[in-house]
């Protein structure tokens, strides 16, 4: 019993060390888009993002939800959500995003369920509140 636990975890590992397996020039190349003058650009940055569940990705996403176009700040948290499990995201940028983020925008709830994500989420949910 104790040897098909330990088989079953090795091959867990070895899984989640696949699953974690990124193309570093790919990801390079998206978060060097993130800052592209064109928002169709940073939008789709924004939202590929969501696969490259790595530390460096989270930093640019986490610059992401301060971007000017909202579409942008909308696909940066969505993408924070998809890879907070995985990846160290600054929670104190999304959290700042949130709280200048206006009460009618689109980014607003999928803000606040990215700090859900990343922990602080009752935190967010006032924030929310204070809004009204």
């Amino acid at each position: 019993m104790a040897a098909s636990k330990n088989i079953l975890q090795r091959l867990k590992e070895r899984l989640a060390a696949r699953q974690t397996m990124v193309d570093e020039v790919e990801q390079a190349r998206l978060i060097a888009q993130i800052g592209a003058s064109s928002a169709e650009l940073r939008l789709e940055a924004a939202r590929a993002l969501a696969d490259f569940p790595t530390d460096a990705a989270a930093t640019a996403l986490a610059e992401a939800v301060r971007d000017r176009d909202v579409r942008v700040r909308e696909a940066a948290a969505r993408s924070i959500r998809a890879i907070a499990a995985r990846a160290r995201v600054p929670v104190t940028p999304v959290m700042d995003a949130l709280q200048i983020e206006p009460a009618d925008s689109p980014a607003l709830f999928p803000l606040v369920a990215a700090l859900r994500a990343l922990g602080p989420g009752e935190a967010a949910e006032r924030v929310v509140m204070e809004k009204k």
